[in-house]
């Protein structure tokens, strides 16, 4: 995991276990480990709003996939290269890396394709609406949800 040195102070909500977890989400998922964060943040809302919601098992296992797909998206097109070192920073994550290097083999060599960009474009595309599935998210509950808020928040200002 990440390193720091030992006379910096950690400042986390969740504390030390909260700063090792974000940490392995990152080096794992990179930043689409936020789309995971957001999908827990909805559940979070929709339970705090409805005693009826109820997290599915499917939900899940499709926002997990639909946060590596969007990490393999993100590492296809989004490489940072780090100012003060020789290395390459894969915005996806470590794991969606490996999977994509074994797809890069797979296509270029296997299939002898000569572009993956188009493939890597649907993946993430895909991504986004899996995302969406699994936050169970509708526009009719976000405008809803919207509207009852600002009501809320005009009452109170």
């Amino acid at each position: 995991l990440n390193t720091v040195s030992n006379t910096v102070i950690l400042n986390n909500w969740l504390g030390k276990t909260g700063a090792i977890l974000a940490d392995l989400l990152v080096q794992l998922f990179g930043y689409a480990a936020l789309l995971f964060l957001f999908i827990l943040a909805t559940w979070g809302w929709k339970l705090w709003r409805s005693s009826d919601f109820v997290i599915q098992k499917r939900r899940i296992i499709i926002g997990l996939s639909a946060v590596l797909m969007f990490g393999l998206f993100l590492n296809d097109w989004v490489v940072l290269k780090i100012s003060y070192s020789s290395k390459m920073f894969y915005s996806g994550g470590a794991l969606s890396y490996l999977i994509l290097k074994s797809l890069h083999l797979l296509f270029y060599k296997g299939l002898g394709v000569t572009s993956f960009k188009p493939f890597s474009v649907a993946l993430g595309i895909l991504s986004l609406l899996l995302f969406w599935y699994a936050a169970n998210l509708s526009w009719a509950q976000l405008t809803k949800s919207l509207t009852v808020t600002l009501k809320l928040l005009k009452k109170l200002g």
